[in-house]
């Protein structure tokens, strides 16, 4: 997978860390942006990963989804020459990490599960619905297009089932859904997984937590 960022690892000591504490300063200011896409597998494993980051380096990314195949584009599935070598790779690379992906095989509208994380953030809830809505999908088979899906998921985190349903069947959350995809396409922006840095350096595709790190300047 391709990425765009280098990184150099200071000597041990003093000088790593003075180097560790400016980056936790840089990145409380202003943390790397995650932008994924939960239908998205090689999203789901960068996911993993980051978590692993942000648990070993006490750093926060921010989450910013961007909807690899929106309507009015029709849903697909994994046979699709233009997603197979997605869930190819994404099957290899998820065995490495004693994960085994079990999709369903439709690969839906991904726009009312990033409402319902939208919705779940605004909530405080947002990181345990990435997670559920991530394995749902790709672990457990469940068809993440589907409202009544979603709504079954986030009774599990709290959130009152009528007031979900509800959110969802206005849209309340779909033109800040679009409005993300836009802000990134003008960043240059165009796949996911893609992480931009406080440096604005844009790291594509798969990477594990170790060479994250390494990418993003961690000594």
């Amino acid at each position: 997978m391709a990425f765009a960022a280098s990184a150099r690892k200071p000597k041990s000591g003093l000088a790593t860390q003075r180097v560790s504490g400016h980056l936790d300063r840089l990145m409380s200011k202003q943390p790397p942006q995650l932008y994924f896409d939960f239908v998205d597998p090689i999203s789901y494993l960068m996911e993993v990963e980051v978590r692993k980051v942000e648990s070993r380096l006490s750093w926060n990314f921010e989450r910013i989804g961007f909807e690899l195949r929106p309507p009015p584009l029709s849903v697909t599935t994994w046979e699709d020459p233009t997603w197979s070598p997605r869930i190819v790779t994404a099957g290899k690379l998820a065995a490495d990490i004693d994960l085994t992906l079990d999709p369903p095989p439709l690969i839906p509208w991904s726009r009312k599960a990033h409402e319902l994380y939208l919705w779940a953030s605004e909530n405080g809830v947002g990181t345990e619905a990435r997670s559920s809505i991530f394995k749902a999908y790709f672990l457990q088979g469940v068809d993440i297009g589907r409202i009544d899906e979603l709504v079954t998921m986030a009774q599990t985190w709290g959130l009152d089932p009528t007031e979900t349903k509800a959110v969802l069947d206005v849209d309340r959350f779909a033109k800040a859904v679009v409005l993300a995809r836009t802000e990134a396409e003008s960043k240059q922006i165009a796949e996911v997984p893609t992480i931009v840095t406080p440096g604005n350096q844009h790291i594509q595709g798969f990477h594990n937590d170790r060479d994250l790190s390494t990418l993003l300047g961690s000594p």
